[in-house]
């Protein structure tokens, strides 16, 4: 079961395009409005993951388990977790961050991995005040949004 989920962390793109192309194709999907929010959870390990290093010492991929600020005031690694949603309450993609990332830092980098590609018609993003940072909002009005 735990080698399934690696393939289908690899995979997650391909899958949530085929998910989101049947959902429209067979039963319609509404995205006027596209709501976002952040989570995180935690790891039952005291160490986080460490980053990927190329030869020069700099960051090739960073480790997603990292001590930042849990909801729960816990100390173990976390991991945040993006998740936008249609107007029907259905998933249209989930990102994961390294968990010592702020979560108004998220919002554009998962909006670019994710709605800006799907071809999604012009909509109302909808997410709490934390996310609506300067950049954040000049991102969303880029994209007439």
């Amino acid at each position: 079961m735990y080698d399934a989920l690696d393939l289908i962390y690899e995979n997650k793109r391909q899958i949530f395009q085929r998910i989101n192309t049947n959902i429209t194709r067979n039963i319609g999907r509404n995205v006027s409005n596209v709501f976002y929010d952040v989570t995180n959870f935690f790891f039952e390990i005291e160490q986080p993951d460490e980053d990927t290093l190329d030869a020069d010492g700099k960051v090739i991929e960073k480790g997603l388990r990292k001590k930042g600020v849990s909801k729960e005031n816990r100390k173990q690694p976390i991991v945040q977790m993006g998740l936008f949603l249609d107007d029907n309450g259905i998933p249209i993609f989930i990102e994961m961050f390294p968990g010592n990332t702020l979560d108004h830092l998220i919002l554009r980098d998962a909006m670019k991995n994710t709605v800006d590609t799907l071809g999604l018609n012009r909509f109302i993003l909808i997410a709490d005040r934390g996310m609506y940072s300067d950049p954040n909002t000049c991102h969303v009005l880029d994209q007439q949004d």
